[in-house]
């Protein structure tokens, strides 16, 4: 019986378990105003689905291209849907995808990065 209240006890002090939520852009069918958490009403722009995101959670990218400058300082997966069908062209305006410090530990996989 002892052993019993030990393990549940010890079930009660565990933390809350926390759940990754997932963002979807598409800039074909997508709107910035969309809540992106539904691949059938995502962001338009990666950027705006980045900013979505809270750390620890995914950003899935529709095949495209995108005319974007990316700030990730998030701990984030940053992922193409379709891997070497998704472009982030820089518009030789800077960098397709700034990484900071705060984005220590994200994944970033499947692009092509052009004229960043």
């Amino acid at each position: 019986m002892q052993f019993i209240r030990t393990i549940i006890m010890s079930l009660a002090l565990l933390p809350l378990a926390t759940f990754a939520t997932t963002y979807y852009a598409n800039g074909s069918t997508g709107s910035d105003s969309n809540s992106g958490t539904a691949s059938g009403s995502p962001k338009k722009t990666i950027q705006a689905a980045i900013n979505a995101a809270q750390n620890g959670d995914t950003v899935s990218v529709a095949e495209g291209t995108y005319k974007e400058n990316l700030n990730l300082a998030k701990r984030i997966s940053l992922i193409a849907a379709s891997p070497l069908k998704v472009t982030i062209n820089g518009n030789q305006s800077g960098h397709c995808i700034k990484i900071t410090t705060g984005a220590a530990g994200c994944v970033v996989d499947g692009f092509v990065l052009y004229k960043g």
